[in-house]
Parts: C-alpha cells; structure tokens; sequence
C-alpha cells in the first residue's frame, strides 16, 4: 500500500501511546444525543487525561469532530492528512489552525501524499483510515457497519491492540431531514408578487462560523439537528444577509437564487438530490417584493441548453442556467441577484418571511418582530 505514498511530518515529536477512535460513515445531520458522538466525546476525555495521543482527521464528521474535542480537551493530536497535486502544506496548517483554534504545540500533521488530483480525494480515504490504523498502539472501535471497509480492516490487523468497551451497535441516526409538506397542506397565497429564496439544511458551517463553530454547536444540541433549513432561515435575520454561492452555477459566479412561483407551486420542487445527501430547498424561505428585487438588480434567468452559455455575454452568463433534462428546471421560475444581499437595507414592508408551523411563527414573531411572517401549513 505504502509503495507510491510519500510521508511529510510537521510538528512537535510527542510522547504516549497514540489512539485510533473509529467509525463507520455516520449521517450527514448528527446530533450531540446520537450514540456515537457521545462515546466520541468519553474516549477522547479519557485518553487525553492519560495522556494520549488521539489521531483524527479531515473531511467526514467521525474525524473532524475529533479534532474539535481535542483541542476542547486541550489535549494532543496527529491529524493525518491526504495531499493533492499543487497543495501547499502550509496553507493546509493555516486554514486548520484558523479553523479548529488549534493549539500548535500541542498538533502534529501527517501529510501522505498521492500522484491523484484533488477533485478524486475520496480514493485517498481507505488509504488514511489503514495509515491510521497502522499508527495507532490502541484501537477503539465505535459505531461500526458489520462486514463493512472498517470492519474488515480491523478483523485484518488482529496484531493491534482492539479495545471494544465502548463499541455500539451501528444503530439509524436519531435526527432525519422530514419529507417536505404536500401540496394540499399548503395555504393559498393568491396575488403573490415576491420572489423567494429557500433556505435548505446544510452540513457544513455558515458563512460566518467557522468549523470550530459548527462541531460545537453539534455536541450542544441534543435531538434536532444545529444546521436544519429552519436554523438556516434563523441564521440569516441574525446576520441580516443572504450569502450568494456558486457551488453548482455555471461559471462559477456568486449569486443569490429565488424563485418566482408562489409557495404552493413550489412545493413540488422540494426534491431530494441523491448527489447533495438533502432536499434541494425545505419549506424556509425570506420573500422579498418582487418590484423591489428587480429595482435592485435581481434578472430573470436565461434558461438554455449548455452548448449557448458561450454565446452570452458577460452580463448575461450569471444568469445563465442549462434548461435540463425534458426541460424541467425552466418550470422553477427561477431568479437570480448577482452577489451578497444585506437584507438590512430592504424597507421591512418588502421582506416577508415564510415558515412551515404556526410554532415556528410564534417564534419568528418573539425574536424577530420587525419582519412579517406566515406559515405555510393549513
């Protein structure tokens, strides 16, 4: 396995039995409650007063959470990390250090490299969990998929030292994204003229947290998940800004998306995206008066096949969108507002905002009276 791999080791030579916490791949909405997390977070306490080393690493819950306790715990960790073709080390370090609050004397980096580009990075994940589990003097297994890669993995080192006192049967999550209303659940809203951005659970941090943020608003929350699309909503009157993206616009512009359709209309575009692990947007949403977004900038997008993108010209591409299979995505109505949009400057008589439950309106009314407020349910 280690033949085309090349190791590069940053940071303070520590001294202690060096500890492997391990799980299988977990749900993408964890919660502090979920069996697993709680487990997590007795092991690291544990091994940091005995003074171990916990091995963590980057790109899935199970691991980053690790790094997040460590450094709670103030204790000492190696985070194996995997590198790319043009990846500075360096820059890596920063952005964990300004991410995690990490402690560099008390951190190490465990860079392996691969001859792979980044956009394939999940090959490199198998490989990081058997470095792991290599470097590694004791071994806790958690939450694991019986017959799974982790599983096997450990039934091939039969060398290590396994501990399973704190193994858990790999068990459904306690929090799941609830399917999205029916249409006849759904007020009418007649003579609506506002297009609406919809807010979506996220599995990441918002704009304005870092994931030192995220992880610890995971281990406070107990059974409803830190980052749901209602959460979201919240985020953004505390903020007062919408943050544009450009994750999957073509060109990569940062836009702001709405839609034109009324509520009840764009219920049925409330879908699961296999690729995106979530509903593409969840009945949470700001409406702004339409007149006024137009006033502003806000464009009608340009809904064509990928081959014409080329053929606009740059004030038109932001607002270009490929029309879809059957032409599908056309029917969402969509609207776009080039860039970040203070919602603080929009007169409040202009801004709607729409919840699913009458509770979540008693709550939106309790915390943020200065906006209008309906709930979509019947």
């Amino acid at each position: 396995m280690y033949n085309n791999i090349k190791f590069q080791y940053i940071g303070p030579n520590f001294v202690g039995e060096k500890i492997a916490i391990l799980n299988s791949h977990q749900s993408k909405y964890p919660v502090g409650n979920d069996k697993w997390i709680i487990k997590i977070n007795e092991i690291v306490k544990e091994s940091i007063e005995n003074n171990n080393i916990i091995l963590s690493s980057l790109e899935l819950n199970t691991y980053e959470i690790l790094i997040y306790l460590t450094k709670i715990y103030n204790g000492t960790q190696i985070i194996i990390i995997p590198y790319f073709k043009n990846q500075d080390t360096q820059k890596i370090i920063d952005y964990l250090v300004s991410q995690f609050l990490i402690n560099i004397n008390k951190t190490g980096f465990l860079f392996f490299s691969i001859n792979i580009d980044k956009k394939f990075h999940k090959i490199a994940w198998k490989i990081r969990d058997e470095i792991i589990i290599k470097e590694a003097d004791i071994i806790y297994p958690i939450s694991i998929r019986e017959n799974g890669f982790l599983d096997t993995l450990l039934k091939n080192n039969y060398n290590k030292i396994i501990d399973n006192k704190y193994r858990i049967n790999f068990t459904k999550p306690i929090y799941e994204l609830e399917k999205p209303p029916k249409i006849e659940e759904i007020k009418e809203f007649n003579n609506w003229n506002y297009l609406t951005h919809w807010t979506s659970s996220l599995f990441a941090p918002y704009p304005n947290e870092t994931l030192f943020d995220f992880y610890q608003s995971i281990l406070n929350s107990k059974n409803i998940y830190s980052h749901n699309a209602f959460n979201t909503l919240i985020n953004i009157l505390k903020t007062k800004i919408i943050i544009a993206n450009n994750k999957i616009i073509k060109g990569k512009y940062n836009v702001i998306s709405f839609t034109e359709n009324n509520p009840k209309e764009t219920i049925k575009f409330m879908l699961w995206r296999n690729n995106r692990f979530r509903y593409n947007y969840e009945p949470y949403g700001i409406a702004i008066n339409k007149d006024y977004l137009i006033k502003i900038g806000a464009k009608k997008v340009i809904y064509e096949n990928n081959t014409n993108f080329n053929q606009l010209n740059e004030e038109e591409k932001p607002f270009f969108q490929y029309y879809g299979k059957d032409k599908r995505w056309q029917f969402e109505n969509e609207w776009r507002y080039l860039g970040n949009l203070n919602i603080e400057n929009i007169p409040k008589q202009n801004i709607l905002i729409l919840v699913k439950t009458e509770k979540e309106k008693k709550y939106i009314k309790e915390n943020f009276n200065e906006y209008n407020v309906e709930c979509l349910l019947k």
